[in-house]
């Protein structure tokens, strides 16, 4: 029973890390400024979240002649350093690693509802959203000589490698869109409304299963290498684990402290005698 509630906990911290999404924010100019630690940036809840983006972006929010929200459904922090994914993000690198401010947060927790923050935005700043189509935006419609404007396009989900691909063309077309109409005076928010669904419909079953299907496995598995059985880890996998890892070491530094600590001995004091 240890060992199965062991790998609950594990299989919850894996879970928990793997239903994340990143958040990325840049602009040309010296408009963002980080308002937490990176260790406090590490993994965030969705309020927490939100309002670290706001913190991130104010005052200098309504300064910039454009915020332009991208929505990237089914996006995990993993996918922007995978082997394989090298290709899908070459346009979206290279506008952050060039940007003259960014602030990034790689794990926050459930969804983000990126309609309510556009407007959100725009009310701050007196301004209206336009939601844009990513096949088809222009310069026009992203910017209409106003003051402020904010921009709101949605990408098809994140499926695999290409179509990632093909969105990182889309960014690219769309930011140039954007500093056609106001140059360098822009924020770019790029983040995920939906987190990326797991490989797996259920890692605690699966996790379970393995421990009873050890002693008895399958005659169809019986013969496969141990890397065609299970999924590897993730880098989100890897982080749930360490992570428990550590709680573990500082509960058993704790205990072994606490059974360290002997009370004074007390003696008996001796009858005076008459």
């Amino acid at each position: 029973m240890k060992l199965y509630a062991a790998i609950l906990s594990l299989a919850s911290a894996v879970v928990a890390f793997e239903s994340t999404v990143p958040c990325l924010m840049w602009s040309p100019k010296n408009y963002l400024q980080p308002s937490l630690t990176n260790t406090e940036q590490l993994y965030l809840g969705t309020e927490l979240a939100v309002s670290s983006i706001f913190a991130s972006l104010s005052p200098n929010v309504c300064n910039a002649k454009v915020v332009a929200v991208i929505n990237q459904p089914e996006l995990h922090r993993s996918d922007l350093s995978r082997s394989d994914y090298t290709e899908s993000f070459e346009h979206l690198k290279e506008h952050v690693s060039s940007a003259g401010s960014r602030v990034q947060y790689e794990y926050i927790s459930g969804p983000l509802d990126l309609n309510k923050m556009a407007m959100d935005i725009a009310s701050q700043c007196d301004s209206t959203v336009s939601i844009l189509d990513s096949e088809t935006a222009t310069s026009g419609d992203i910017y209409a000589e106003k003051s402020h404007s904010v921009a709101l396009m949605m990408l098809p989900a994140g499926k695999d490698a290409e179509v990632l691909r093909e969105n990182d063309f889309k960014i690219d077309r769309f930011i140039k869109a954007i500093e056609e109409k106001v140059a360098d005076d822009y924020i770019v928010i790029y983040t995920s409304s939906t987190p990326k669904t797991p490989e797996t419909s259920s890692l605690k079953k699966r996790a379970l299963a393995d421990v009873l299907s050890r002693r008895a496995p399958k005659a169809s598995s019986v013969n496969l290498p141990v890397f065609a059985k299970y999924q590897l880890f993730s880098p989100a996998i890897f982080m749930g684990l360490a992570i428990s890892l550590i709680f573990v070491l500082v509960v058993a530094t704790g205990v072994s402290w606490l059974t360290g600590i002997q009370t004074p001995t007390r003696f008996e004091s001796k009858p005076k005698k008459q």
